[in-house]
C-alpha cells in the first residue's frame, strides 16, 4: 500500500531496543519487522551473521545471539549494526548510495550526551560506511504525532524499555516536561516469568539444544504473547480470557498474573529508600500537562496519543481515558486518540509517522546531507538533529 510518493527515495528505520522496523517512505507498512538481535555462528573460523526470525527462534540449531541495540538505547557495535543495514538494503533491493535514510531516536534522551553519541554513530555509519546521500534523525514521539496527522499532542508510549509520557508542541518534544514510568514491556515480561516460576511453569523451550541467548529470546517472545493475549483492562471478563495454551502443553490459567500486571500503571508503586515512589500513569499525564504552557494545555488534553506495542493491550486505551478524566480539570476535554487504522496501532505507529514525514515535500529540510557532514562534521547535528 503506497500512501504518498517517495520523493527522496527514503528508507525508514524505526530502531527500538526490542524490535527494528524497516521499509520504504510513503508505504503504509514496513517490509522488515524483527527483534533487535542478530544470530551468529562460527563457520570455518569465520563468524557468519543471520538476521531473521528463522535463525533467532530456531530450536534445532545453536546460534549465539547479540543485541543490535542494548537496553540503554546504545549501538554498542557499529560494525554489527552496519552489517544489519547492509542486509536490510539487500532485502529491500536498493543501493544505499541512492537512498536517504530516516532513523528514529528515543525522544526522552534527545539533547543529552547519550543522544549526541547515538546521532554521531548513525551519521558515521550512514555516510561513511553505507554512503547514504542524506540522513534524518527524528525523535520517536514526534513521529507518533505525525502518524495521527497532529503536531501538538501528548504521547503516551507504552514500549518495551519503559512507559514514557512526552508532550509534543508544534512538532517539538518538550523534554523538560517528560515523565517516565520505569515499567515497560520488559518489566512486565520479567514479572510474568518470575510469577510463573513460583508455580514451576517454565517458558523455555523443552529439549532444545540452543544457546542461552536463544533461550532468552524464546522466553521473551512467549511471555509477551501471553500478555498480549490474556492481559485485559476491561471490567467484564470471563475465565476463558485468562487461559493460555503453552506449546505442546495443557492450558495454564494466568488470571492472577494478569490482574497484577494490569494494575501496575494505575496504582502508586512504593519504592525503597534509594528511589522515589512511582506515581500512577494518569497522575503523570496530569503533571506533564500542568507543567506545559497554558495556551497549549487544551490541545494536549484533547490529543493524547497512545504509542508502543503494549498500548494495544485489550481495553488499555479506554482505561487510560477513564482514569485520566477523573483527575483532569473539568474545563478540559480529555480525549485519547485512536490510530487511523489498527494496522498502524501500537508497534507500527512510530514507523508510520516516519513514513509520512519522509514522503513529505519538506523532508529535505530535516536532513543532513553527505556534503554537509563532510564539511561540518558532527557540528551539523546541533542544527538538524534537534
Amino acid at each position: 500500500m503506497n500512501c504518498e510518493p517517495n520523493i527522496y527515495s527514503t528508507v525508514v528505520y524505526d530502531i527500538g531496543s526490542a524490535m527494528i522496523r524497516v521499509g520504504h517512505a510513503g508505504e503504509g507498512f514496513p517490509v522488515i519487522s524483527q527483534p533487535s538481535f542478530v544470530a551468529n555462528k562460527t563457520v570455518d573460523e569465520n563468524i557468519e551473521f543471520y538476521y531473521n526470525d528463522q535463525f533467532l527462534y530456531t530450536t534445532s540449531n545453536k546460534y549465539e545471539v547479540a543485541p543490535l541495540i542494548d537496553e540503554s538505547y546504545t549501538i554498542s557495535d557499529a560494525g554489527l549494526f552496519s552489517s544489519f543495514l547492509s542486509w536490510s538494503y539487500d532485502q529491500l533491493s536498493v543501493d544505499p548510495r541512492e537512498r536517504f535514510c530516516l532513523f528514529t531516536q528515543p525522544a526522552h534522551l534527545v539533547s543529552t550526551d547519550h543522544s549526541r553519541q547515538w546521532q554521531k554513530t548513525l551519521c558515521e555509519i550512514g555516510f561513511e560506511a553505507m554512503g547514504n546521500p542524506g540522513i534524518c534523525i527524528s525523535p520517536d514521539a514526534t513521529l507518533s504525532t505525525y502518524a495521527h496527522c497532529l503536531q501538538t499532542a501528548l504521547v503516551v508510549d507504552f514500549g518495551w524499555s519503559s512507559f514514557r509520557i512526552l508532550p509534543v508542541i508544534d512538532g517539538k518534544v518538550q523534554y523538560a516536561n517528560a515523565k517516565i514510568h520505569p515499567i515497560g514491556g520488559f518489566g512486565l515480561s520479567q514479572l510474568l516469568c518470575e510469577q510463573l516460576n513460583v508455580r514451576s511453569i517454565s517458558l523455555l523451550p523443552k529439549n532444545a539444544d540452543i544457546s542461552d541467548g536463544q533461550n532468552l529470546l524464546h522466553q521473551r517472545k512467549l511471555s509477551t504473547d501471553i500478555i498480549h493475549n490474556c492481559c485485559t483492562f476491561a471490567k467484564n471478563t470471563i475465565e476463558e480470557d485468562f487461559l493460555y495454551f503453552l506449546p505442546e502443553q495443557r492450558p495454564i490459567d494466568v488470571k492472577s498474573e494478569m490482574q497484577l500486571i494490569s494494575a501496575l500503571h494505575f496504582n502508586p508503586i512504593d519504592s525503597d529508600d534509594t528511589t522515589e515512589n512511582v506515581l500512577p500513569v494518569p497522575e503523570m499525564i496530569k503533571m506533564a500537562i500542568d507543567e506545559s504552557p497554558d495556551d497549549q494545555k487544551r490541545d494536549l488534553w484533547k490529543n493524547i496519543v497512545s504509542s508502543g506495542g503494549f498500548s494495544s493491550l485489550n481495553s488499555f486505551i479506554a482505561k487510560l481515558k477513564n482514569e485520566t478524566k477523573k483527575i483532569a480539570d473539568p474545563v478540559f476535554q480529555v480525549q485519547v486518540q485512536y490510530p487511523m487504522h489498527k494496522m498502524v496501532a501500537g508497534d507500527f505507529l512510530v514507523w508510520t509517522g516516519g513514513s509520512i514525514l519522509a514522503s513529505s515535500h519538506v523532508f529535505d529540510r530535516f536532513c543532513i546531507t553527505k556534503e554537509e557532514w563532510e564539511e561540518n562534521g558532527e557540528a551539523i547535528m546541533r542544527v538538524k538533529c534537534t
